[in-house]
Protein backbone atom coordinates (compact mmCIF):
# COMPACT_ATOMS: atom_id res chain seq x y z
CA UNK A 1 0.00 0.00 0.00
CA UNK A 2 2.80 2.38 1.17
CA UNK A 3 4.88 1.62 -1.95
CA UNK A 4 2.12 2.36 -4.46
CA UNK A 5 1.18 6.01 -2.34
CA UNK A 6 4.65 7.02 -2.89
CA UNK A 7 5.09 5.65 -6.65
CA UNK A 8 2.00 8.14 -7.93
CA UNK A 9 3.69 10.44 -5.55
CA UNK A 10 0.47 10.51 -3.22
CA UNK A 11 2.10 10.43 -0.04
CA UNK A 12 0.53 10.30 3.05
CA UNK A 13 2.00 11.12 6.09
CA UNK A 14 -0.89 9.76 8.50
CA UNK A 15 -1.30 6.57 6.47
CA UNK A 16 2.43 6.16 6.38
CA UNK A 17 2.86 6.65 10.07
CA UNK A 18 -0.25 4.43 11.00
CA UNK A 19 1.59 1.68 8.91
CA UNK A 20 4.73 2.08 10.46
CA UNK A 21 3.19 1.22 13.89
CA UNK A 22 1.16 -1.28 12.88
CA UNK A 23 3.99 -3.29 11.58
CA UNK A 24 6.25 -1.90 14.69
CA UNK A 25 3.72 -3.76 16.46
CA UNK A 26 3.68 -6.87 15.61
CA UNK A 27 5.39 -9.53 16.78
CA UNK A 28 7.60 -10.91 13.93
CA UNK A 29 7.86 -9.90 10.12
CA UNK A 30 7.95 -13.98 9.12
CA UNK A 31 5.11 -12.90 6.84
CA UNK A 32 7.13 -10.72 4.65
CA UNK A 33 8.48 -11.76 1.53
CA UNK A 34 11.89 -9.80 0.68
CA UNK A 35 10.15 -7.62 -1.93
CA UNK A 36 7.61 -6.83 0.47
CA UNK A 37 10.07 -5.51 2.92
CA UNK A 38 12.26 -3.98 -0.43
CA UNK A 39 8.75 -1.81 -1.24
CA UNK A 40 8.25 -0.39 2.45
CA UNK A 41 11.67 0.99 2.99
CA UNK A 42 11.98 1.97 -0.24
CA UNK A 43 8.69 3.60 0.14
CA UNK A 44 9.81 5.53 3.36
CA UNK A 45 13.03 6.38 2.44
CA UNK A 46 11.16 8.52 -0.63
CA UNK A 47 8.36 9.97 1.45
CA UNK A 48 10.03 11.70 3.70
CA UNK A 49 7.96 10.45 6.50
CA UNK A 50 10.61 8.88 9.43
CA UNK A 51 10.25 6.06 11.65
CA UNK A 52 13.48 4.92 13.00
CA UNK A 53 11.27 2.27 14.72
CA UNK A 54 10.36 0.85 11.35
CA UNK A 55 13.92 0.88 9.88
CA UNK A 56 14.78 -1.12 13.46
CA UNK A 57 11.99 -3.89 13.20
CA UNK A 58 13.06 -4.50 9.46
CA UNK A 59 16.79 -4.60 10.78
CA UNK A 60 16.46 -7.21 13.48
CA UNK A 61 13.98 -9.43 11.14
CA UNK A 62 16.76 -9.40 8.39
CA UNK A 63 19.72 -9.67 10.13
CA UNK A 64 17.81 -12.83 12.41
CA UNK A 65 17.07 -14.95 8.86
CA UNK A 66 18.98 -17.76 8.40
CA UNK A 67 20.35 -17.18 4.93
CA UNK A 68 19.13 -14.17 2.67
CA UNK A 69 18.46 -17.01 -0.68
CA UNK A 70 15.21 -15.23 -1.36
CA UNK A 71 16.51 -11.78 -1.42
CA UNK A 72 17.45 -10.71 -4.96
CA UNK A 73 19.63 -8.25 -5.84
CA UNK A 74 17.37 -5.82 -6.28
CA UNK A 75 15.91 -6.45 -3.23
CA UNK A 76 19.42 -6.02 -1.56
CA UNK A 77 19.83 -2.60 -3.29
CA UNK A 78 16.88 -1.27 -2.38
CA UNK A 79 17.47 -2.18 1.55
CA UNK A 80 20.78 -1.11 1.61
CA UNK A 81 19.85 2.05 -0.10
CA UNK A 82 16.73 3.20 2.16
CA UNK A 83 18.89 2.83 5.28
CA UNK A 84 21.78 5.11 4.00
CA UNK A 85 19.48 7.10 2.53
CA UNK A 86 17.35 8.70 5.43
CA UNK A 87 20.50 8.38 7.74
CA UNK A 88 19.34 5.16 9.56
CA UNK A 89 22.65 3.67 11.09
CA UNK A 90 22.90 -0.11 11.28
CA UNK A 91 25.91 -2.06 11.13
CA UNK A 92 24.24 -5.17 11.50
CA UNK A 93 22.02 -5.16 8.47
CA UNK A 94 24.86 -4.18 6.49
CA UNK A 95 27.06 -6.77 7.45
CA UNK A 96 24.34 -9.37 7.24
CA UNK A 97 23.59 -8.18 3.17
CA UNK A 98 27.80 -7.81 2.48
CA UNK A 99 28.10 -11.17 4.00
CA UNK A 100 25.40 -12.21 1.69
CA UNK A 101 27.05 -10.38 -1.17
CA UNK A 102 30.26 -11.45 -0.89
CA UNK A 103 29.39 -14.89 -0.66
CA UNK A 104 27.47 -15.28 -3.67
CA UNK A 105 29.59 -17.43 -6.65
CA UNK A 106 28.98 -14.36 -8.98
CA UNK A 107 27.53 -11.23 -9.41
CA UNK A 108 25.97 -11.81 -12.94
CA UNK A 109 22.21 -11.45 -11.37
CA UNK A 110 23.02 -7.88 -10.14
CA UNK A 111 22.56 -5.33 -13.11
CA UNK A 112 23.98 -1.99 -13.40
CA UNK A 113 21.90 -0.02 -10.97
CA UNK A 114 21.87 -2.78 -8.19
CA UNK A 115 25.99 -2.44 -8.47
CA UNK A 116 26.06 0.86 -8.05
CA UNK A 117 22.99 1.57 -5.36
CA UNK A 118 24.88 -0.87 -3.25
CA UNK A 119 28.36 0.47 -2.98
CA UNK A 120 26.63 3.56 -2.54
CA UNK A 121 25.09 2.58 0.32
CA UNK A 122 27.78 1.44 2.06
CA UNK A 123 29.82 4.46 0.83
CA UNK A 124 27.03 6.83 2.30
CA UNK A 125 26.28 5.29 5.28
CA UNK A 126 29.90 4.94 5.90
CA UNK A 127 29.78 0.87 6.50
CA UNK A 128 33.52 0.07 5.36
CA UNK A 129 33.74 -3.64 3.99
CA UNK A 130 36.73 -4.15 1.96
CA UNK A 131 35.51 -7.71 0.63
CA UNK A 132 32.00 -6.15 -0.79
CA UNK A 133 33.81 -3.64 -3.08
CA UNK A 134 36.51 -5.76 -4.16
CA UNK A 135 33.42 -8.72 -4.96
CA UNK A 136 31.60 -5.53 -6.96
CA UNK A 137 35.07 -4.10 -8.69
CA UNK A 138 36.44 -7.40 -10.17
CA UNK A 139 32.84 -8.42 -11.63
CA UNK A 140 33.33 -4.82 -13.10
CA UNK A 141 36.10 -5.45 -14.78
CA UNK A 142 35.81 -8.76 -15.83
CA UNK A 143 32.68 -7.34 -17.95
CA UNK A 144 32.71 -7.30 -21.14
CA UNK A 145 31.52 -4.00 -21.88
CA UNK A 146 29.96 -1.61 -19.57
CA UNK A 147 27.24 -0.03 -21.95
CA UNK A 148 24.11 -1.23 -19.09
CA UNK A 149 25.68 1.27 -16.86
CA UNK A 150 24.32 4.96 -17.58
CA UNK A 151 26.01 8.41 -16.61
CA UNK A 152 24.41 7.83 -13.12
CA UNK A 153 25.38 4.48 -12.07
CA UNK A 154 28.93 5.15 -13.30
CA UNK A 155 29.18 8.38 -11.22
CA UNK A 156 27.62 6.61 -7.85
CA UNK A 157 30.09 3.81 -8.53
CA UNK A 158 33.59 5.79 -8.52
CA UNK A 159 32.00 8.40 -5.78
CA UNK A 160 31.63 5.41 -3.93
CA UNK A 161 34.86 3.85 -4.06
CA UNK A 162 36.76 6.97 -3.69
CA UNK A 163 34.33 8.04 -0.46
CA UNK A 164 35.04 4.58 1.27
CA UNK A 165 38.64 5.18 0.49
CA UNK A 166 38.38 1.92 -1.14
CA UNK A 167 41.56 2.40 -3.74
CA UNK A 168 40.76 0.31 -7.31
CA UNK A 169 42.96 1.98 -10.10
CA UNK A 170 41.94 -1.59 -12.24
CA UNK A 171 37.71 -0.31 -11.54
CA UNK A 172 39.20 3.39 -11.87
CA UNK A 173 40.80 2.78 -15.26
CA UNK A 174 38.34 0.32 -16.35
CA UNK A 175 35.30 3.38 -15.82
CA UNK A 176 37.52 6.30 -17.23
CA UNK A 177 38.14 3.87 -20.78
CA UNK A 178 34.65 3.33 -21.27
CA UNK A 179 34.01 7.23 -20.81
CA UNK A 180 36.53 7.73 -23.00
CA UNK A 181 34.91 5.48 -25.84
CA UNK A 182 31.65 7.48 -25.85
CA UNK A 183 30.96 9.61 -28.33
CA UNK A 184 29.76 12.89 -26.06
CA UNK A 185 28.98 13.16 -22.71
CA UNK A 186 25.92 15.17 -23.14
CA UNK A 187 23.86 12.22 -21.11
CA UNK A 188 25.82 13.35 -17.94
CA UNK A 189 24.64 16.20 -16.59
CA UNK A 190 27.09 18.44 -14.52
CA UNK A 191 27.14 16.86 -10.90
CA UNK A 192 27.56 13.55 -12.64
CA UNK A 193 31.14 15.36 -14.53
CA UNK A 194 32.11 17.04 -10.88
CA UNK A 195 31.67 13.99 -8.51
CA UNK A 196 33.29 11.86 -11.61
CA UNK A 197 36.62 14.12 -11.10
CA UNK A 198 35.98 13.99 -8.13
CA UNK A 199 35.99 10.90 -7.20
CA UNK A 200 39.24 10.31 -9.84
CA UNK A 201 41.09 13.38 -7.79
CA UNK A 202 40.31 12.22 -4.35
CA UNK A 203 41.32 8.80 -5.49
CA UNK A 204 44.74 9.90 -6.40
CA UNK A 205 44.15 8.55 -10.10
CA UNK A 206 44.63 11.21 -12.66
CA UNK A 207 43.79 10.09 -15.40
CA UNK A 208 44.64 12.65 -17.67
CA UNK A 209 42.21 11.68 -20.92
CA UNK A 210 39.39 11.48 -18.58
CA UNK A 211 39.90 14.96 -16.99
CA UNK A 212 40.29 16.36 -20.67
CA UNK A 213 37.28 14.95 -22.08
CA UNK A 214 34.86 15.98 -19.39
CA UNK A 215 36.94 19.31 -19.48
CA UNK A 216 36.24 20.14 -22.38
CA UNK A 217 32.51 18.66 -22.67
CA UNK A 218 31.54 21.24 -19.50
CA UNK A 219 33.38 23.90 -21.06
CA UNK A 220 31.59 23.64 -24.41
CA UNK A 221 28.56 22.56 -22.95
CA UNK A 222 27.57 23.70 -19.09
CA UNK A 223 27.02 27.01 -18.03
CA UNK A 224 29.23 27.15 -14.87
CA UNK A 225 27.12 30.27 -13.58
CA UNK A 226 24.17 27.83 -13.94
CA UNK A 227 25.62 25.49 -11.39
CA UNK A 228 24.44 25.10 -7.65
CA UNK A 229 27.44 25.58 -5.03
CA UNK A 230 27.61 21.92 -4.62
CA UNK A 231 28.51 21.68 -8.35
CA UNK A 232 30.74 24.36 -8.71
CA UNK A 233 33.11 23.75 -5.52
CA UNK A 234 33.07 19.95 -6.57
CA UNK A 235 34.62 20.98 -10.05
CA UNK A 236 36.75 23.11 -8.70
CA UNK A 237 37.83 20.88 -5.76
CA UNK A 238 38.45 18.08 -8.16
CA UNK A 239 40.96 20.61 -10.34
CA UNK A 240 42.42 22.09 -7.17
CA UNK A 241 43.37 17.89 -6.32
CA UNK A 242 44.64 17.19 -10.19
CA UNK A 243 46.40 20.14 -9.84
CA UNK A 244 48.63 18.81 -7.11
CA UNK A 245 48.65 15.28 -8.31
CA UNK A 246 50.03 16.21 -11.67
CA UNK A 247 53.51 17.19 -12.10
CA UNK A 248 52.87 18.70 -15.52
CA UNK A 249 50.28 20.96 -14.07
CA UNK A 250 48.81 21.00 -17.20
CA UNK A 251 44.86 21.67 -16.57
CA UNK A 252 42.70 24.62 -17.69
CA UNK A 253 40.12 25.67 -15.31
CA UNK A 254 37.17 27.97 -16.36
CA UNK A 255 35.61 30.30 -14.05
CA UNK A 256 32.86 32.79 -14.68
CA UNK A 257 33.36 36.17 -13.60
CA UNK A 258 30.79 38.67 -13.86
CA UNK A 259 31.74 42.46 -15.18
CA UNK A 260 28.70 44.31 -16.69
CA UNK A 261 25.59 46.04 -14.79
CA UNK A 262 23.13 44.29 -16.99
CA UNK A 263 24.30 41.00 -15.76
CA UNK A 264 26.21 39.96 -18.74
CA UNK A 265 28.52 36.89 -17.72
CA UNK A 266 31.96 37.15 -19.51
CA UNK A 267 34.40 34.20 -18.57
CA UNK A 268 37.96 33.86 -18.60
CA UNK A 269 40.35 30.97 -18.58
CA UNK A 270 43.56 30.80 -16.31
CA UNK A 271 46.12 28.74 -17.67
CA UNK A 272 48.08 26.61 -14.57
CA UNK A 273 51.34 25.41 -17.38
CA UNK A 274 53.96 25.72 -15.53
CA UNK A 275 52.98 27.77 -12.89
CA UNK A 276 54.13 27.16 -9.32
CA UNK A 277 50.98 28.18 -7.91
CA UNK A 278 49.39 26.85 -4.65
CA UNK A 279 45.93 26.70 -5.72
CA UNK A 280 44.26 25.58 -2.17
CA UNK A 281 41.87 28.87 -2.56
CA UNK A 282 40.70 28.06 -6.33
CA UNK A 283 36.79 28.17 -4.97
CA UNK A 284 37.51 31.95 -4.28
CA UNK A 285 37.96 32.98 -7.78
CA UNK A 286 34.77 32.35 -9.21
CA UNK A 287 33.27 35.41 -8.48
CA UNK A 288 29.73 35.16 -9.84
CA UNK A 289 26.44 36.95 -8.71
CA UNK A 290 25.38 39.97 -8.14
CA UNK A 291 26.76 43.31 -9.79
CA UNK A 292 28.58 43.62 -6.24
CA UNK A 293 30.99 41.81 -4.19
CA UNK A 294 28.84 42.26 -1.17
CA UNK A 295 29.21 38.63 -0.59
CA UNK A 296 32.81 38.44 -0.38
CA UNK A 297 34.42 38.71 2.82
CA UNK A 298 38.00 40.90 3.30
CA UNK A 299 40.04 38.07 3.26
CA UNK A 300 37.99 36.46 -0.06
CA UNK A 301 38.85 39.26 -2.02
CA UNK A 302 42.30 39.70 -0.92
CA UNK A 303 43.02 35.95 -1.69
CA UNK A 304 41.33 36.21 -4.82
CA UNK A 305 43.28 39.31 -5.99
CA UNK A 306 46.35 37.83 -4.41
CA UNK A 307 46.08 34.75 -6.71
CA UNK A 308 45.59 36.24 -9.80
CA UNK A 309 48.88 38.46 -9.33
CA UNK A 310 50.93 35.66 -7.83
CA UNK A 311 49.78 33.17 -10.74
CA UNK A 312 51.38 36.61 -12.74
CA UNK A 313 48.01 36.07 -14.88
CA UNK A 314 47.06 39.41 -16.50
CA UNK A 315 43.56 40.09 -16.14
CA UNK A 316 42.34 43.64 -15.82
CA UNK A 317 38.94 42.46 -14.93
CA UNK A 318 38.96 40.95 -11.54
CA UNK A 319 41.17 43.83 -10.56
CA UNK A 320 39.03 46.80 -11.64
CA UNK A 321 35.87 44.61 -10.51
CA UNK A 322 37.49 44.29 -6.34
CA UNK A 323 39.12 48.08 -6.62
CA UNK A 324 35.54 49.31 -7.71
CA UNK A 325 33.90 47.30 -4.79
CA UNK A 326 36.65 48.57 -1.84
CA UNK A 327 36.37 52.37 -3.17
CA UNK A 328 32.69 52.35 -2.54
CA UNK A 329 32.80 51.26 0.98
CA UNK A 330 32.28 53.73 4.02
CA UNK A 331 35.44 52.32 5.76
CA UNK A 332 37.53 49.33 5.94
CA UNK A 333 36.88 48.59 9.79
CA UNK A 334 36.29 44.99 8.66
CA UNK A 335 39.72 44.41 6.92
CA UNK A 336 42.34 43.31 9.01
CA UNK A 337 46.22 44.40 8.58
CA UNK A 338 47.21 41.53 6.36
CA UNK A 339 44.34 41.87 4.01
CA UNK A 340 45.19 45.20 3.26
CA UNK A 341 48.05 44.24 2.73
CA UNK A 342 47.65 41.90 0.29
CA UNK A 343 45.63 43.46 -1.66
CA UNK A 344 47.63 46.57 -2.41
CA UNK A 345 50.79 44.07 -3.04
CA UNK A 346 48.67 42.75 -5.48
CA UNK A 347 47.66 45.34 -7.12
CA UNK A 348 50.97 46.34 -6.99
CA UNK A 349 52.62 43.27 -8.28
CA UNK A 350 50.02 42.83 -10.94
CA UNK A 351 50.82 46.25 -12.44
CA UNK A 352 46.84 47.57 -11.65
CA UNK A 353 47.43 51.07 -10.35
CA UNK A 354 43.85 51.57 -9.49
CA UNK A 355 43.96 55.12 -8.25
CA UNK A 356 41.37 54.90 -5.99
CA UNK A 357 42.26 51.71 -4.18
CA UNK A 358 45.41 53.01 -3.06
CA UNK A 359 43.59 56.51 -2.11
CA UNK A 360 41.50 54.40 0.15
CA UNK A 361 44.12 52.22 1.46
CA UNK A 362 46.66 54.51 2.38
CA UNK A 363 43.46 57.29 4.17
CA UNK A 364 42.22 53.99 5.61
CA UNK A 365 45.81 53.43 7.46
CA UNK A 366 46.92 56.44 8.13
CA UNK A 367 43.78 57.25 10.60
CA UNK A 368 44.64 54.12 11.92
CA UNK A 369 45.06 55.22 15.53
CA UNK A 370 48.04 52.25 15.65
CA UNK A 371 49.38 50.04 13.44
CA UNK A 372 50.44 47.44 16.16
CA UNK A 373 48.45 44.67 14.20
CA UNK A 374 50.66 45.12 11.31
CA UNK A 375 53.57 42.44 10.89
CA UNK A 376 56.63 43.72 9.86
CA UNK A 377 55.50 41.83 6.26
CA UNK A 378 52.78 43.20 6.78
CA UNK A 379 53.87 47.12 7.13
CA UNK A 380 56.30 46.14 4.18
CA UNK A 381 54.28 45.31 1.57
CA UNK A 382 52.25 48.56 1.20
CA UNK A 383 54.99 50.86 1.10
CA UNK A 384 56.88 48.65 -1.35
CA UNK A 385 53.39 48.70 -3.25
CA UNK A 386 53.15 52.42 -3.41
CA UNK A 387 56.79 52.86 -4.58
CA UNK A 388 56.06 50.21 -6.94
CA UNK A 389 52.46 51.70 -8.38
CA UNK A 390 54.76 54.90 -8.45
CA UNK A 391 52.11 56.26 -6.02
CA UNK A 392 53.58 58.89 -3.81
CA UNK A 393 52.07 59.35 -0.02
CA UNK A 394 54.58 60.77 2.33
CA UNK A 395 52.08 61.04 4.86
CA UNK A 396 52.21 56.96 4.75
CA UNK A 397 55.59 56.64 4.49
CA UNK A 398 56.56 58.94 7.41
CA UNK A 399 53.44 57.05 9.45
CA UNK A 400 54.95 53.22 9.01
CA UNK A 401 58.76 54.69 9.72
CA UNK A 402 57.57 56.44 12.99
CA UNK A 403 55.93 53.50 13.65
CA UNK A 404 59.09 50.96 12.86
Amino acid sequence: MVWAYEKVGASNPILFESVAKEIVARDHLGTFKPQHLSNILLAYSKSGVQSSKLYGKVATHIVGLHDLGGFEPQHCSNILWAFAKVGESNPRIFQKMADHISGLNHLNSFNSQNLSNTVWAFATAREPNPMLFQKVADHIIRSNDLNSFNPQNLTNTVWAFAKAGESNPQLLHRVADHILSLDNLRPFSSKNCSQILWAYSSAGTVHTALFKKVHDHVETNVDYASLDEDSQNALLRAYEKAEHASKKKSFQIQYVYLQKPESQIQDFTLGWQDKQLDVSNLRLFHIIGSNRLDSFNSQELSNTVWAFAKAEESNPRPFQKVADHISELNHLNSFNSQDLSNKVWAFAKAGESKTTIFHKIDDHIIGSNHLNSFSLQGLSNPVWAFAKAEKSNPRLFQKVAHHI
